[in-house]
């Protein structure tokens, strides 16, 4: 699970997200106003399709990689680790 990434705007209906640490494409999002679809680079078989607008489709694609529970252990163990210093 990339813990960093970046949207790339390439054209109208046509968006890329990177994986920034290992730089590969995650994730594609093609189509036009009121069917848009989200591909997973992964999983090539796995097409999301019906999303109204980029932002539903790139709310779902942040929803699956801005979960904090799935970041490295030892960074997470850090992370408390600081907490409990303030």
């Amino acid at each position: 699970m990339p813990t960093s990434f970046s949207v790339y705007y390439r054209n109208p209906g046509h968006w890329d997200i990177y994986d920034l640490n290992g730089g590969s494409r995650k994730y594609r999002i093609r189509g036009q106003a009121g069917n848009f679809s989200v591909l997973d680079e992964d999983n090539p078989e796995i097409k999301r399709k019906g999303y109204a607008t980029v932002n539903d489709a790139m709310s779902w694609i942040c929803s699956t990689l801005m979960v904090e529970s799935q970041l490295n252990p030892v960074q997470n163990e850090q992370e408390e680790t600081t907490k409990g210093a303030s």
